[in-house]
């Protein structure tokens, strides 16, 4: 069992693609490796040609799960890119000082926007642990932005339904309680793999 951020990951139930079943897929490649040279030693002029095959249908079959694993994080993707398109166009309205309040997803796209975008100081959190430090600040210079995958009833991600949800005019208005923001499990880890 390997314990990632934020789910536990058991490589020997889920196989495909990624940093967390590399031991696994040498081990298969050992293995494989194995059987063809027990098996195809003696054969020695149909050797190259038998490699060539399986070296063909290892690349067309991972080439196929990497495009399926593209097409399954799309929307996450779309968050990004609509997150990124929506500071531009608001960061402006930030002043020295300010904080914004991001969902954990967004969490990795904020170092880019603190680095690029925003003036330096402005500061992005997402942990528990930092919202509970700016919880008694003026609430005017707090902004608080996520995103909203929006899964369909039967729980797929579209990249067309993501949509970027500014609760900063809320949370000004005292509408908004951060003291439990950034706790949700992060789903769409969960969905990728199917782990519930």
């Amino acid at each position: 069992m390997i314990y990632t951020d934020p789910v536990k990951y058991d490589p020997f139930k889920n196989f495909g693609a990624g940093r967390h079943v590399f031991i696994q897929s040498i081990f298969y490649s050992i293995l494989l490796a194995s059987i063809l040279v027990t098996f195809l030693e003696k054969k020695k002029r149909i050797y190259p040609i038998i490699i060539f095959i399986f070296l063909g249908v290892f690349a067309i079959y991972n080439t196929n799960l990497s495009w399926m694993d593209i097409s399954s994080t799309q929307y996450i993707y779309q968050g990004n890119n609509l997150y990124l398109d929506y500071i531009k166009k608001i960061a402006t309205n930030f002043k020295p000082g300010d904080t914004v309040v991001v969902g954990p997803t967004l969490n990795h796209a904020s170092v880019y926007v603190n680095d690029f975008i925003v003036p330096s100081s402005v500061s992005f959190i997402s942990a528990p642990e930092d919202i509970q430090k700016i919880l008694n600040n003026d609430k005017k210079t707090i902004y608080v932005i996520d995103v909203d995958y929006n899964p369909t009833s039967d729980g797929y991600y579209l990249p067309e339904r993501v949509k970027i949800i500014d609760f900063s005019k809320f949370y000004q208005e005292g509408k908004l309680d951060l003291t439990h923001w950034g706790e949700k499990p992060i789903k769409y880890y969960e969905s990728l793999y199917n782990i519930k």
